[in-house]
């Protein structure tokens, strides 16, 4: 019987302890809906294209919309691990070694005010956060659920259940309690009648826009070593 055990306790201990999967390529679609008179409705509303980020590794391009045409791109800025860079303008940028685009002084990517917005901090009101039951969504995604309340202001929080890192998170704290990703926030202000949500989707592909440039700078890359070993003989 204790050789039972013995055997038993090291695949317990695998089974219960699931090793995360860190994603190395993919996009990142980050977008919000505003309601207004949500009581009567859904049909009053806007949205808003926050950003778009294609990554390899711990290399992020995001791209960041125009306000008022969210089809349209304005800048694209460099991200990579901790730190951003000044941006640069999209029509530039599609053509721009990454040299050049990392050649302004890096600054924390938590205090980038534009985009995409990176926390390090939990979610308010998170320690008085509320279970819910889980809900599938989208067809087939099935979603961990906590709610807070915040005077007026009913929020509910989706995660993913998923192994998979990506290098975005709306909440690594969220994120790490449920061992899952937080792909949707809902809130609804009671008191000035407004729903507002936002999602994070992402995808296995990178966009084209995010493709052109990594390919553009990867033959860049291999055209300047070639010519360095050319020296160096």
């Amino acid at each position: 019987m204790k050789r039972l055990l013995i055997l038993l306790i090291p695949l317990l201990f695998l089974v219960g302890c699931k090793k995360e999967i860190k994603s190395t390529e993919g996009s990142i679609d980050l977008f919000t809906n505003i309601y207004y008179d949500a009581s009567k409705g859904l049909t009053n509303y806007r949205q808003f294209y926050i950003s778009k980020m294609d990554y390899k590794n711990d290399t992020i391009l995001e791209f960041v919309p125009n306000v008022l045409f969210p089809s349209m791109m304005d800048r694209i800025t460099f991200i990579k691990k901790d730190s951003f860079y000044k941006p640069v303008d999209y029509i530039e940028g599609k053509t721009t070694a990454f040299m050049k685009m990392t050649a302004s002084k890096p600054q924390n990517v938590y205090k980038k005010q534009f985009g995409s917005k990176w926390v390090n901090f939990p979610i308010f009101g998170y320690d008085k956060r509320v279970k819910m039951s889980d809900t599938i969504l989208y067809g087939n995604k099935e979603f961990s659920r906590f709610k807070t309340v915040q005077g007026k202001v009913l929020t509910i929080f989706y995660i993913k259940k998923t192994d998979t890192i990506l290098p975005y998170s709306l909440n690594k704290i969220a994120d790490q309690d449920y061992k899952g990703r937080l792909e949707r926030i809902d809130s609804y202000d009671k008191e000035k009648d407004i729903f507002t949500t936002l999602v994070l989707i992402p995808r296995k592909k990178i966009s084209e826009d995010g493709r052109e440039l990594f390919s553009f700078n990867e033959k860049l890359n291999k055209m300047l070593n070639k010519l360095e070993k050319q020296k160096s003989k």
